[in-house]
Order: C-alpha cells, then structure tokens, then sequence
C-alpha cells in the first residue's frame, strides 16, 4: 500500500489533483503512516451522454483513509 500511496503522491505529478486543490493535495502530503483498516478506493464514472473520444468523459474520484491510530497518552 505504502508503493501505491507514494505513487498516488509524487508518480502522477498534477494529473491527479487540480492546480487549485492545495487542501487536497496538503492532505495527502500530511499522511506519512498507514495503520490497521488502512484503505484506498478507485471510483471510476462514465457519463455516456458524451462522445466516446470527450477527455470528460471519465471521471475518476480516489480516496484514501489512513486507518484506524491510537493516539499515545504520554
């Protein structure tokens, strides 16, 4: 999981996240550990009211949630 986050981060350049979305792009920056329950999910639409060879014709949406920490008392 650790190769597939760190290609989502730094592999895909701006393709992935928008040149105005710096709090998404501060978000993945900010997650440095993956812990138990840890996940990442592709959702992929298609809006087949548009010609085959519309770049918008695709939507992709990734998600990814660290996991389940426990934070120390100390």
């Amino acid at each position: 999981m650790y190769t597939l986050l760190n290609t989502l981060k730094l592999g895909m350049g701006s393709t992935l996240i928008g040149e105005n979305n710096d709090e998404d792009r501060e978000a993945l920056d900010n997650i440095t550990t993956l812990d138990y329950m840890s996940g990442i999910v592709f959702r992929l639409y298609e809006n087949l009211g548009l010609d085959q060879n519309d770049p918008k014709r695709f939507r992709l949406e990734i998600m990814v949630h660290r996991g389940a920490f426990i934070e120390s008392l100390d």
